[in-house]
């Protein structure tokens, strides 16, 4: 194949943000590695495009744990990318609208905090304490605590108002689940990464985050396939030995990274001959994230004066969780539960002049192709009418409309059921070591939002650190088992 050689220290497999992450650290310490996307770009869900001069993120529309102290942030200084690309931090970060609710999240613990006591006084305490935790949190630590308990479980535990349980259930409905089935740890894991440290955003879009590491990997001498698909991880007496192409080319390596769907890795690419078979049963009976229906808005006017300063703005229009569904298969009512992407508030290369472009997003289930193709576009209306209900000033300026359902989730990332955030995080499947980074098969590692750490579930600092162990793992086998010179990766 043309550019490519046929033999490489590292492959890895999926260009999302944790495969570019891998990819960066390892070329930096001198390994020849090779990055293979089936896509025509890189990024994954960190991805954007272009219509009719209108800018959308693809799915992820803000990066987290990028403050002075965010683990983030001292990624990209490691791998020298900060200054590849610009960053807004947008304050407060999140916005919900609710009846008779309507609150902030900011980046300042404190300023949440007083924010939400002026609407809910009574529980001015507990609110403290319950940041108090988040700021402390620590995955390991607090796992044999929490390990067992679902969100709502928790926020019972210290709070009363029904109303303040529900709105702090739903900015964590990001997740997929609502606070009665997700687990606690994630939950705490996404307010203290993705709350209380999220809101940044890259301008020109997502893809400049995923293109600024890109470009740092091929500087360092990385190299890039894009639109092929792997079709097979060679295994040889228990060990990695390459991969296969759709068209039949095969590239050797020393060591390999998987950063697509878990699912995909073992059963399809490696084989099911090739793992443990009690391994093969917990993969399988294992379930994905729920997926989520996207409608993409171009609207010919300016809403900056119309709509709460944010980045992104939830809206829900009961009191009580219980009362309305997040996924819109199971409740399809047109005055419901959607999130908002405001990117072009904040970054105007978003939109042309005096327009904006929104993101709307709700869970959707993943059903069938025949579903999807008789319901998308009805879904799609029902999701921009909640949006209407949320910002008023929508209706009649929309000239740009394109639904995303499940399905295309599932074609741009082989995620199995078009999953959004790996794993379902319910109490059962967030447990350390479940899905772990190094696999039976000698030489072969995982990045991505497919493993558990201790970093939680999900999100682009998560899938970043995952890449950064991924490639310190790597760094040490072939220090061990290969003659290759290498460098290392910081703890």
């Amino acid at each position: 194949m043309a550019g490519i050689d046929g033999s490489y220290d590292a492959i890895i497999i999926g260009s999302g943000i944790g495969g570019l992450v891998a990819g960066t650290y390892l070329a930096k310490s001198g390994i020849k590695t090779l990055i293979v996307e089936q896509a025509d770009k890189v990024g994954g869900y960190c991805g954007s495009f272009s219509r009719d001069g209108y800018r959308f993120d693809e799915a992820v529309h803000y990066i987290n744990n990028f403050g002075p102290q965010g683990f983030l942030r001292a990624i990209c200084q490691e791998l020298g990318v900060e200054s590849l690309f610009e960053v807004l931090t947008i304050d407060p970060s999140d916005r919900l609208l609710m009846p008779g609710v309507q609150v902030a999240i900011y980046h300042n613990a404190l300023r949440t905090t007083e924010e939400l006591s002026r609407t809910f006084p009574k529980e001015r305490r507990a609110i403290k304490r319950f940041f108090d935790l988040v700021g402390a949190f620590h995955f390991a630590s607090l796992y044999v605590t929490y390990q067992r308990r679902t969100f709502r479980e928790l926020l019972d535990e210290y709070f009363e108002d029904r109303r303040l349980k529900t709105a702090l259930g739903l900015f964590a409905t990001t997740m997929g689940l609502t606070a009665d089935k997700l687990s606690a740890l994630s939950a705490l894991a996404y307010y203290k990464g993705s709350i209380l440290d999220g809101g940044y955003h890259s301008v020109g879009g997502a893809q400049s985050f995923a293109n600024a590491l890109r470009d740092r990997f091929l500087q360092l001498g990385g190299e890039i396939l894009l639109s092929q698909r792997v079709t097979r991880i060679l295994i040889q007496q228990g060990t990695v030995r390459g991969i296969e192409l759709q068209e039949g080319h095969r590239v050797s390596a020393k060591t390999m990274i998987s950063n697509c769907d878990a699912t995909q890795t073992f059963i399809n690419l490696v084989g099911e001959e090739h793992v443990e078979p009690g391994f093969v049963r917990c993969l399988k009976a294992l379930r994905p994230s729920t997926s989520t229906l996207v409608v993409y808005l171009g609207v010919e006017r300016s809403l900056r004066d119309e709509v709460p300063d944010c980045c992104n703005l939830w809206y829900f229009p009961h009191e009580d969780s219980a009362s309305g569904s997040i996924n819109i298969v199971e409740d399809d009512r047109p005055n419901g539960f959607v999130h908002i992407g405001l990117s072009s508030l904040h970054d105007r290369t978003m939109a042309p002049e005096g327009c904006e472009s929104l993101v709307l997003f709700c869970g959707a289930s993943y059903m069938t192709v025949e579903y999807w193709r008789e319901q998308r576009d009805r879904l799609a209306e029902i999701l921009v009418e909640r949006a209407c209900h949320a910002i008023p000033q929508l209706r009649g300026g929309i000239r740009v409309k394109l639904p995303a359902n499940p399905h295309t989730l599932f074609r741009y990332t082989l995620n199995r059921d078009g999953a959004y955030r790996g794993w379902e995080p319910t109490p059962d499947q967030t447990k350390l070591g479940l899905v772990p980074q190094k696999t039976s098969v000698e030489g072969l590692y995982l990045a991505g939002h497919w493993i558990t750490t201790p970093v939680g579930n999900g999100g682009v600092s998560m899938v970043a650190q995952s890449g950064k162990n991924a490639a310190r793992a790597v760094t040490t086998f072939l220090r061990r088992h290969t003659e290759t010179v290498v460098g290392t990766v910081s703890a």
